[in-house]
């Protein structure tokens, strides 16, 4: 018993305290609640919340609390998670990865399984790795603007919404981003303007956020970058944030009144209000037994809840468990998540470690607004699993 205390304070006095896995996603999820919140009581655009939830089902507000509880309670602990479980979660995040493959691509669930072997393999060399997933991000943006910007093009961003390209450029591009922060420290903060550059090209908010926040949280990690010279990358990042949310909704809204600065308000608001409609009609059993999480493009949660537009809509961390499985769905996603990222927690100084937790965390930070499917608990998994690989 000792001996698991001692490791556990180990593993803790490598992260600083606010990027442990259980302080920083519970503190994250609750603070999007109350943003969201928030927003239906803001001069100028509450009364677009009124006008499409005219009643909050105030119930909902329990239910989505849960996960920020249990991933708290099970982060506190250390998890009998080891290095000969590994290939546990290998088969597991495959097993995920080729259910999904079979409405989506097969190539896909191939280059995955490819891409975690290989690295399982040759990890430890590092210039080689972090320039093939270099590599890997510049061809996938390579191949997605074949036909143009979609930045620009609103079809050709709805168009690429679900490719197996985008979800490579976003994996590789947070991985890169991360692993160049562990290894050359503020010089890796070089690698962080292309690959923000190209995620803002691709209209996508989540993919700028996601590779902004993955390095960050691997710097101060390292301690190459203090908590001062974080916030001073991170604002600009937002502000772009708020501008590339505004220009992408009237680029395929044809108009849009809500002033750039409410924008990110507006849209948590908007996801925290879908969630609790889905909990609503989904609560205690769920609804739609597995077809919202195997759905990547969030098109289930809009068919269900009546959305005429065609497109997906986004419900939160657990939206589409709770709309498939109920309570229960919550209950479990919420454990898995909170187990993986706990035993996450770099053991080492490895920068391979920093770079996959780091990874995680940015992902996950950006599921909370998104929501988690199938395909993201294999991406997360697969994470786990190089984890424990490489320990």
């Amino acid at each position: 018993m000792e001996g698991s205390n001692g490791a556990q304070k180990r593993d803790d006095a490598l992260v600083p305290w606010f990027l442990r896995s259980h302080i920083f996603l519970a503190v994250s999820y609750t603070s999007y609640l109350a943003l969201g919140l928030s927003a239906r009581m803001l001069p100028g655009i509450s009364e677009l919340f009124y006008r499409k939830f005219p009643d909050f089902w105030t119930p909902a507000l329990a239910i989505y609390l849960l996960p920020a509880l249990i991933i708290y309670v099970l982060g506190r602990k250390e998890l009998p998670i080891r290095r000969r479980h590994r290939w546990i979660f290998f088969s597991l995040s495959a097993a995920l990865s080729l259910i999904v493959s079979l409405q989506a691509s097969f190539l896909a669930f191939l280059l995955q399984i490819c891409v975690l072997l290989t690295l399982a393999r040759f990890w430890r060399y590092e210039r080689s790795v972090l320039f093939s997933a270099l590599i890997g991000s510049l061809a996938s943006f390579a191949l997605l603007c074949r036909e143009g910007i979609p930045l620009t093009d609103p079809l050709l961003r709805a168009s690429i919404s679900s490719s197996p390209v985008r979800a490579c450029f976003q994996v590789s591009s947070i991985f890169v981003a991360a692993y160049s922060q562990a290894k050359y420290g503020r010089r890796g903060l070089i690698f962080l303007l292309p690959l923000a550059t190209m995620a803002v090209l691709l209209g996508y908010k989540g993919c700028l956020a996601s590779v902004v926040a993955s390095a960050l949280i691997s710097g101060m990690i390292t301690a190459e970058i203090k908590f001062r010279e974080a916030f001073l990358i991170a604002l600009p990042s937002a502000i772009a944030l708020f501008l590339l949310g505004t220009l992408v909704a009237r680029a395929s809204y044809g108009s849009w009144d809500i002033p750039w600065f409410l924008y990110l308000l507006y849209r948590m608001g908007f996801t925290v209000h879908v969630y609790q409609e889905v909990a609503r009609i989904s609560v205690p059993f769920g609804l739609t037994h597995g077809l919202a999480m195997l759905d990547p493009t969030k098109r289930v949660i809009a068919d269900v809840l009546g959305v005429e537009r065609g497109v997906g809509i986004t419900a939160t961390l657990t939206g589409p468990a709770t709309l498939d499985f109920g309570v229960l769905g919550v209950l479990g996603l919420s454990a898995v998540l909170g187990a993986c990222l706990r035993a996450m927690h770099p053991s080492s100084r490895s920068k391979m470690q920093i770079a996959l937790y780091s990874s995680s965390l940015a992902r996950i930070l950006t599921l909370i607004d998104v929501g988690v499917g199938f395909i993201d608990l294999s991406y997360i998994l697969g994470l786990l699993y190089l984890s424990l690989e490489t320990r």
